[in-house]
């Protein structure tokens, strides 16, 4: 005879364990505005906070990405090597802004969605698949480079974390004993083990 193990608060909920949790809320915060828009009468059976966290979160995105498009490298970066300072300066840094408005900028904002870059990580990807011309090799590189370091093409991903674990913290509010809440490895390992024990 079978009977159904009697389930812990944790694996009744287990959309509270983070790694579970941000997939959901970052297609919130990524799909388009036409899309979000149409879910709105689905969407207002969430919380009034955790909506204001996504729309907090899908505004700060669309800001960064703006900043992203208008970004200047930084004028004092060294020629790489086998670029002279003046072919840098005269012919690398204008192919690259031009290379970088064309290509990329203006995809970011490209009102059609088949043409518009949807995802600031696939930037990097991009740009070292263009057949840079006149600008050397190894410069464009290291411009991809220089913003790489900056955090620039991983600030998707962090918004995204953020507003998971916000979501995540107020959900776990909702409930009197956090510690439910507190996944360990090992408690993770038990809830993904079959929750129905023959007896």
């Amino acid at each position: 005879m079978s009977t159904v193990r009697k389930l812990t608060l944790s694996q009744e909920l287990p959309l509270l364990k983070l790694d579970w949790l941000r997939p959901s809320v970052g297609a919130l915060i990524m799909i388009e505005r036409e899309t979000f828009d149409g879910l709105y009468a689905e969407l207002i059976g969430l919380h009034s906070q955790i909506l204001l966290k996504i729309h907090s979160a899908r505004e700060a995105l669309e800001h960064e990405r703006k900043v992203l498009a208008y970004t200047q490298l930084p004028t004092d970066i060294l020629p790489a090597t086998g670029c002279s300072t003046k072919h840098h300066r005269e012919v690398c840094y204008p192919v690259w802004n031009g290379v970088w408005w064309n290509q990329i900028a203006r995809k970011i904002f490209h009102p059609e969605q088949s043409r518009r870059i949807e995802e600031i990580s696939k930037i990097p990807a991009i740009l070292r698949s263009i057949p840079w011309e006149g600008i050397t090799g190894t410069c464009a590189e290291l411009f991809i480079c220089t913003l790489e370091i900056a955090g620039a093409f991983t600030v998707e991903a962090e918004i995204v974390t953020a507003a998971a674990s916000a979501v995540r913290e107020y959900l776990i509010t909702l409930h009197p004993s956090e510690a439910e809440f507190c996944f360990d490895d090992e408690q993770a390992a038990d809830d993904a083990m079959a929750t129905v024990t023959a007896t």
